[in-house]
């Protein structure tokens, strides 16, 4: 492994905080994901502004539908086949980062993409897509068969995802010209995902290998590709601690696939231990929620729901006043089958 010196991005982050007091949007987060070295635990940062994150419980068996962000004609419907655990600054069914029941856990991360176009009866938004995996599949090879069975309708970003099931089985999902572009098995040599789509980092990586450079400092996307193949997976945490920017990495989470739980945190905060054991996914009353913030599971909080989602939407496009209300409001009620 070459010698890694890597100082703080000073300039980057001044810049950036330049930009964001001036009420600028920009996709410049630097999300990063990666997979153990024998695929036992699957880590991600979500890179954001925003400060905080809270743990949502969604129920199997609830009824459905993507009529909250896409006109009716073309909304989505469904029913949650597995109960999930989710991370968001959203409300609860639009995640960052989520596991659900049966072992199955993925990542958000903003990325190059163009969306299948949308389709009578089949479209979501990218801020729905994870939870409708969540919702309805146990491994990688069901997420891969039905990658390409939805339209997508551009909501506010720009997405790609980092997906591992409980047999350790890794996938990265991109839309790239309409079409699912899938990287599993033998086309996912390094089992990590940034910013850039995977083809472009997976050969920056390789040309990388081909030089007698350091390993790369600073946060752009295939710097933090290359520290994470590098690195192999072999210590998680202090992998995503390498790549996390100070004043930007909102959320940190390790999920363990064989256990189904996970631990996550705010920046500099504790670790916060979340076990399926103790969370029923029945449906019925409105689950509880645990602010990362706070470290306990307290009775869902209005107000606390929103004063996130406000702060996590400023300064973006689409989620203005009228949808973050339809959005909340969507997170806050749970029809049964």
């Amino acid at each position: 492994m070459k010698a890694n010196s890597r100082p703080a991005s000073n300039i980057f982050t001044f810049v950036l905080a330049a930009l964001l007091s001036l009420g600028i949007s920009t996709d410049g987060f630097a999300c990063s994901a990666v997979a153990g070295s024998d695929g036992a635990v699957v880590g991600g940062n979500y890179d954001w502004y925003a400060r905080g994150g809270i743990v949502f419980v969604s129920p199997r068996g609830q009824v459905k539908s993507s009529e909250v962000t896409v006109e009716k004609a073309l909304a989505a419907h469904w029913v949650s086949r597995f109960g999930s655990v989710t991370i968001s600054q959203f409300g609860r069914d639009f995640p960052m980062q989520g596991m659900n029941e049966a072992g199955l856990a993925g990542m958000v991360l903003v990325g190059d993409s163009k969306y299948p176009a949308s389709r009578a009866g089949a479209t979501l938004t990218e801020n729905l897509w994870l939870q409708y995996q969540l919702d309805n599949y146990e491994t990688i090879d069901e997420v891969v068969r039905h990658a390409g069975d939805l339209g997508i309708k551009t909501l506010s970003a720009s997405l790609h995802w980092f997906i591992c099931d409980r047999s350790r089985a890794c996938a990265v999902i991109e839309f790239l010209n309409g079409q699912a572009v899938v990287h599993a098995g033998d086309k996912l040599p390094v089992a990590a995902l940034t910013n850039t789509t995977y083809d472009a980092a997976a050969s920056g990586y390789q040309n990388w290998r081909g030089t007698q450079e350091q390993v790369p400092e600073g946060y752009d996307s295939l710097a933090r590709f290359i520290r994470l193949a590098e690195s192999g997976g072999r210590d998680v945490k202090g992998e995503l601690d390498d790549v996390s920017q100070r004043g930007l990495t909102a959320v940190q989470t390790v999920f363990d696939m064989e256990q189904r739980s996970f631990t996550s945190r705010v920046e500099d905060g504790p670790w916060v231990n979340v076990s399926f054991r103790d969370i029923s996914f029945d449906c019925g009353s409105m689950p509880q929620m645990l602010s990362l913030s706070v470290g306990t599971w307290e009775t869902y909080n209005h107000d606390a729901v929103v004063d996130l989602f406000t702060r996590g939407t400023r300064g973006t496009t689409g989620l203005g006043p009228e949808i973050q209300d339809r959005i909340l409001k969507a997170s806050e009620q749970i029809s049964c089958q």
